[in-house]
């Protein structure tokens, strides 16, 4: 959004709050800030709405936390509601795309999936998942299905073993699937070795965790673009569509089991094999440089993993976004 005001000389204001509505008396207090976006002095409003409502189910809540803005021209971000001109992420085939991953790759059939309650997305993610496991002639399970709307299930509630009952866990966004990251490490579970994760969203933390999260990436920075495009041309006059739907990917990392090697390969289509001219003097005579990689690969990464150690965000208190 700010690339786009920038480039047409156009002042974009930001009214950070929270969820509207939300079941914390403490954290609903966020939302006075959305009383200064009443200000008559506005010309038009961007509205995250997913951010807003969270996984709110009613759209009716909605609509009546639009209209203390209306009649100002609006445009909404990831999440569809009617006579609000909406810029959308595709939902539904990259998270098939991720659970093909999942059984084509490595070969996963017991997937576990946690699902956040409530907004169309999550729904969309969710049969996604279930379709995707029909396509493969997986049998759905619901005792491997979790849902809630704000805090993290319990995988383990029903007296399900990681690694037995279930040898993934695929999850409708990155705040669950690092929640799911943490909770497994705590029990001793390792990740990907024993119970990989996925996500959706690509948080910033999905990448600077260890291991670093294979989840599905949005346009974010296109989307706040097109919305301040479909803004500036309501504001002249013009007609823009009802919605508009940006493609997502998939990013391949490391908690699904990919090796840091493939999900390169994955994200610049490197060839499946890499050859080597050079050869290695070993205690059995000499041996290409490729033989040797190959045969001591798990002991190299594992040794460079240890000398790395773990990753971690820097959160300095002197940076600002």
């Amino acid at each position: 959004m700010v690339d786009a005001c920038r480039e047409r000389d156009v002042n974009l204001i930001c009214f950070p709050g929270g969820i509207i509505f939300h079941p914390d008396g403490f954290e609903a207090q966020d939302d006075i800030v959305y009383d200064l976006a009443s200000d008559g002095k506005l010309d038009g409003l961007i509205v995250s709405t997913s951010t807003i409502t969270g996984s709110l189910p009613d759209d009716e809540d909605v609509k009546d936390f639009y209209k203390r803005f209306q009649p100002r021209p609006i445009v909404g971000l990831e999440r569809s509601l009617p006579g609000i001109p909406t810029v959308l992420k595709s939902e539904y085939e990259p998270m098939c795309e991720a659970m093909a991953h999942l059984i084509e790759v490595h070969g996963y059939r017991r997937i576990a999936y946690i699902n956040r309650l409530g907004a169309g997305p999550h729904r969309e993610r969710y049969q996604a998942y279930k379709d995707t496991l029909a396509k493969y002639n997986i049998p759905y399970n619901p005792d491997l299905v979790f849902s809630a709307y704000l805090d993290l299930p319990d995988l383990t509630g029903g007296g399900l073993q990681s690694g037995i009952d279930f040898e993934a866990v695929a999850t409708s966004d990155d705040d669950f699937a690092l929640g799911v990251l943490r909770a497994l490490q705590a029990h001793g579970v390792r990740v990907p070795e024993q119970v990989a994760v996925t996500g959706f969203d690509d948080v910033a933390e999905s990448w600077t965790v260890t291991p670093p999260l294979t989840t599905v990436s949005p346009p974010f920075h296109e989307m706040g673009y097109r919305a301040v495009e479909m803004l500036l041309a309501l504001l002249a006059g013009e007609a823009v569509p009802d919605q508009v739907i940006l493609p997502c990917k998939l990013t391949v990392r490391q908690s699904c089991g990919c090796m840091p090697i493939q999900a390169a390969r994955a994200e610049i289509q490197l060839p499946v094999e890499m050859k080597f001219d050079r050869t290695v003097q070993t205690e059995a005579g000499q041996k290409s440089l490729n033989a040797v990689l190959v045969a001591h690969r798990a002991d190299i990464v594992a040794e460079m993993a240890q000398a790395v150690g773990p990753e971690e965000s820097n959160t300095g208190a002197g940076t600002s976004p």
